[in-house]
């Protein structure tokens, strides 16, 4: 049995990255939606209680932790963990989406430039 140094060295197949960089931005945007689903279910459950209970933020608020707990936090003191749950899985679901979305231009932009 002898070991072919030269195969293991070469060049990979054009035509199995191509499949393997197809599979995996398929892949990310499965990830993308499963993801948007979870937090429409996640998201909006939290944003229905505030809702209900008149909590009145602006966006700026909810991305700003310090604005959060000196302007909007002393208002509601009563909701002040469901603020907090609400404004820290918006700030997450950013964060995810945004670095997926790279990712998968990322990918798509080494497919286009490797043809």
């Amino acid at each position: 049995m002898t070991l072919d140094v030269f195969n293991y060295f070469s060049p990979p197949n054009f035509n199995s990255m191509f499949t393997n960089t197809i599979t995996a931005i398929a892949v990310m945007l499965m990830l993308l939606l499963m993801f948007n689903i979870y937090l429409r279910l996640v998201v909006f459950k939290a944003y229905n209680k505030l809702v209900k209970n008149r909590v009145d933020f602006s966006p700026k608020q909810m991305m700003n932790s310090k604005l959060l707990e000196e302007e909007v936090i002393p208002k509601y003191p009563e909701l002040a963990d469901d603020i907090r749950s609400f404004s820290k899985k918006i700030n997450m679901s950013i964060y995810l989406g945004s670095v997926m979305l790279a990712i998968i231009l990322y990918l798509g932009w080494t497919l286009l430039t490797n043809k």
